[in-house]
Order: structure tokens, then C-alpha cells, then sequence
């Protein structure tokens, strides 16, 4: 390797000595002021024997204070802790009771991460598989309770200490010298975790009956009158039977249509063991007004198929009555029209045209239960597939067909019969008779067997037409073979 020429040839060694000292000192000092070592992946220290495993990074921070958000995250994917390694780790030596976690008041248990990743903006090593082993320099898992497997609940004020053994091993066989702790306090304070709704957020259903507050340590009967709604609405809070760290209102009855509400809980709020709160709390929200929640076809939709179902879904409970006479059809079509509670369907057989495009028209003369009315005319326009055949019977391609087979072709829409005659040809030539059955198919009946080993080949041209007129787009051909013999 090339090297820097520190000196001349007649220079004094020594200088050079007390130059490398300096490096190595200032090294040494820069490496303990760092949260997190930077590893060079290029190099080969990472699988280098010779390299003693060593923990660089966690996450949370040694001797550091939350609140961390991911710390309350439940979904199984999201590790709650990452400890990282100078070294490729051997996951399998991992094993139940090389983390170890004091802090809570009962047993916990430890989840670690095998094959799921979910850091961001995080460099990590190539992971590496020799067998069924993985290697990689970073750990990730998650504490819950060992009772339940919920995620764990931090104690306001709480010290908590992860400590790792000595026993896990690097790529190499390479122990850790000495087993490794970190310690932390996730939540010094008592807090507010969550609302839901969410703070801020806009057109929440109105359906929806509830609201909850959950807090970082559990409360009791006591916080119930430092709660307030504005404007007031019918209902009461309530806490659940036990310890739990959340509080609920029931609403009467759904919320009332494009409305909006202010939760407050007042500074003097406390939790079980009188941590209160270091300021007051206030979470914002509103209703959606009533409005259509889905509908299928959806507005804009092609390729609809001719015999769907046309759904509307309202988000909340409609006035049954106001539905018939506020609903149109462009172009007009002809079904059946179901009404529920919450909206309605509009049904028939065969009930579109093909290649139509439609537009579904509701006026504001659609209301609620309570008499809102729509806020302005909805409309939901969508387009149908074209006229084609969607069945056939051998089914194209299809080899060692009996001889004495009848062949069915079948449509997505109900045809006009009288133009199926014109429209069906079979090659080679042989004689049979038509039959027309379920509106929407044909079938074909060969007066003899068909030859052995031979390649039919069906047509149906352009002439053949929908019940309504409309002409196939372009021919349709599907072949088949017979049996040897």
C-alpha cells in the first residue's frame, strides 16, 4: 500500500512516532464523542476475524430520554429497537434470553426480526446467508408483554435497561468481551399519545361513535372531569373496567353532518400515580358532510362489465323515500331498484348496452335521516365494455376433443338470435343444427361425429349482433382438435 512520506530521508524518526500519536489520540477521542461509528462497507472489517464485535449505535440512544414514537407502534412488522454492530452478527445466536430487559414490573418478551427491515434512511450491510444462517450488523426487535403479547406500557419517569449477552457472536465465531447495556426513559413526562380522531383531520365519518384520548400511563375516574367537547354533544366518557391508559366518549347518536369539534383536556389532569400533565391539551376535528361514500361502478370507470351491479354507498343514513324521485339515467336504462338503509343498488339482467358510456345523475333532493340534504348534485359516469364472446366450448386450442363433443359459444350480453345463422361458420365444413339458450348463448350439435385428428376452426363474423342491435366489433375465431382416432 502506498504511504505518505512524512519526513525526509535525514529527518528525525521521532517526529514521526510523535505525529502517529497524535493521530491515534485524536482518533481515539472523536470515536467516544460519536453516537454512531461510520462503517466503510467496501472494506472487509465487517467479516475481518481479526476485528473483536462491538455495539456502535442504539437506537434509543444510551442515556437518553423519549418520548419515542415507534415505542407504541403494535404492527408486528416495526421493530422498537435497533442495536448496531462493527461486525456481520450471527442471527441464530439470538436466542430467548440473550437480551434481557429490567425496568417493567413483569415479565416481558423479547421479538427479534429475522427477515424484516423497517428503518429509513439507515445504511446497512449486504445481508449474507450461509445455510440457514443470516448475518448482518444490525439487531432489531420489540418488547411485549409476555401475558398478552401487547406492546409494553413506560412508566412516566421509568429508567429502563436492555442488556445484551456476551454469547452473541459475530461472522467469525468472535464473542462480544463483555455483555452490553444501554439504558433510557421513554417517557419522562405524563402525556397525550393519541386522539382519535386525529387531531386535525378533516371529513371524518360521521358514523363512527366514538371518541378516545390515549394517554402514556393508565388513568382512573378522576380525569373524567378535566374532559370537555366543544360544541357539547350527547354522550358520556368512560373508562374501561381495569387499568388502561385511554379514555372513551360514546356518542347517543351518530355525529351530526359537517360539523366540528374541539377536545380539551385541562394542565391538572393526572394519571394512577398523580404525574400530571405539564400543559393543557386540545385536539381539533370535522365531519364530513353527507355525501356519497363509494359507489361501483366508479365515477370515471371503463370496461364495465354489462351485467354489473350498480352500487351507492352513502356515509350515513339516507331518507329511503328521497331516493326514486331524485334518480336519473343518461342514457335511460331500464332495472330494478333496490333502497337500503344506507344507500341503494340498481339491478337487471343484462341491464347495460355495450360500449355505452353512462351517467348515473342524483339531485339534491337525496337526504339524510335528519334531513340534510346533498350539498350539491352527484353524478357517477363510467363506461361499458364492448359485445364480445367470453366463452367457448372446446375452449381454443384444445386437443384430443371427442368426436361426439357439441360446441357452445356464449356472450356477455344477450344476443339476436336470428343473426347468429349468418355469423357462425365451421371449418372444415360439416352439418349440425343451432340451438339458443340462456339468452346469452348458443350451441352448435354436429348431425355426425366430427373427424378424427383433425383441426376445426369456428368463426363468427361481424354480423353476429346483440338482442338491442349492436354488431360484434370484429370476428372471433377459436379452433380445436380431435382425437387420433
Amino acid at each position: 500500500m502506498k504511504t505518505l512520506n512524512l519526513v525526509s530521508q535525514t529527518g528525525n524518526t521521532s517526529i514521526v512516532l510523535s505525529l502517529v500519536l497524535i493521530v491515534l489520540i485524536t482518533a481515539s477521542l472523536f470515536l467516544i464523542g460519536c453516537k454512531e461509528e461510520t462503517i466503510i462497507y467496501g472494506s472487509d472489517d465487517l467479516s475481518n476475524p481479526a476485528v473483536q464485535p462491538r455495539v456502535v449505535f442504539t437506537s434509543p440512544a444510551n442515556n437518553s430520554a423519549g418520548p419515542y414514537a415507534n415505542l407504541h407502534n403494535s404492527a408486528e412488522y416495526h421493530a422498537h429497537f435497533i442495536v448496531r454492530f462493527n461486525k456481520l452478527m450471527r442471527k441464530s445466536s439470538f436466542m430467548p434470553g440473550t437480551v434481557k430487559v429490567q425496568g417493567f414490573d413483569r415479565p416481558v418478551a423479547v421479538t427479534f426480526f429475522q427477515y424484516y427491515y423497517y428503518r429509513d434512511q439507515i445504511l446497512k450491510a449486504p445481508e449474507k446467508t450461509t445455510g440457514d444462517d443470516f448475518y448482518n450488523d444490525f439487531l432489531e426487535f420489540s418488547i411485549r408483554d409476555s401475558l398478552n403479547y401487547n406492546v409494553m406500557s413506560y412508566r412516566v419517569g421509568q429508567t429502563y435497561v436492555i442488556t445484551i449477552d456476551s454469547l452473541v457472536e459475530d461472522i467469525n465465531g468472535n464473542r462480544l468481551s463483555h455483555p452490553f447495556s444501554f439504558f433510557f426513559t421513554p417517557e419522562p413526562v405524563f402525556r397525550i399519545v393519541a386522539t382519535s380522531p386525529k387531531n386535525g383531520s378533516t371529513n371524518n365519518d360521521p358514523t363512527y361513535n366514538y371518541i378516545t384520548i390515549l394517554f402514556n400511563s393508565p388513568v382512573d375516574t378522576d380525569i373524567l372531569s378535566k374532559l370537555q367537547i366543544s360544541p357539547s354533544l350527547n354522550g358520556g366518557w368512560a373508562i374501561p373496567d381495569g387499568i388502561f391508559p385511554y379514555v372513551t366518549f360514546s356518542l347517543a347518536s351518530p355525529f351530526p353532518f359537517n360539523s366540528e369539534y374541539t377536545v380539551t383536556v385541562d394542565q391538572n389532569a393526572t394519571d394512577v400515580y398523580h404525574n400530571q400533565l405539564q400543559q393543557s391539551f386540545s385536539s381539533s376535528f370535522s365531519i364530513a358532510p353527507f355525501r356519497i361514500r363509494y359507489s361501483y361502478p366508479r365515477n370515471g370507470q371503463t370496461e364495465v362489465d354489462l351485467s354489473s351491479t350498480l352500487y351507492v354507498h352513502f356515509n350515513g343514513r339516507i331518507d329511503t323515500s328521497s331516493i326514486r324521485p331524485s334518480l336519473t339515467f343518461t342514457p335511460n336504462v331500464t332495472g330494478v331498484l333496490n333502497i337500503y338503509y344506507y344507500g341503494f343498488d340498481y339491478v337487471g339482467q343484462y341491464l347495460w348496452e355495450p360500449s355505452t358510456t353512462y351517467t348515473m345523475n342524483l339531485s339534491t333532493g337525496v337526504t339524510a335521516f335528519d334531513g340534510t340534504h346533498l350539498s350539491s348534485p352527484a353524478t357517477i359516469t363510467f363506461t361499458t365494455t364492448r359485445f364480445r364472446v367470453n366463452s367457448t366450448t372446446p375452449y381454443n386450442g384444445e386437443t384430443n376433443v371427442e368426436r361426439s363433443r357439441t360446441i357452445y359459444v356464449g356472450f356477455n350480453t344477450a344476443i339476436d338470435t336470428g343473426s347468429v345463422r349468418s355469423a357462425f361458420s365451421i371449418s372444415p365444413a360439416i352439418a349440425g343444427y343451432l340451438i339458443f339458450d340462456q339468452g346469452s348463448r348458443f350451441s352448435f350439435y354436429p348431425s355426425q361425429p366430427l373427424d378424427a385428428n383433425t383441426t376445426y376452426a369456428i368463426t363468427i363474423s361481424t354480423a353476429m349482433k346483440t338482442k338491442s342491435g349492436k354488431n360484434l366489433q370484429s370476428p372471433v375465431t377459436f379452433s380445436f382438435t380431435t382425437v387420433p382416432n
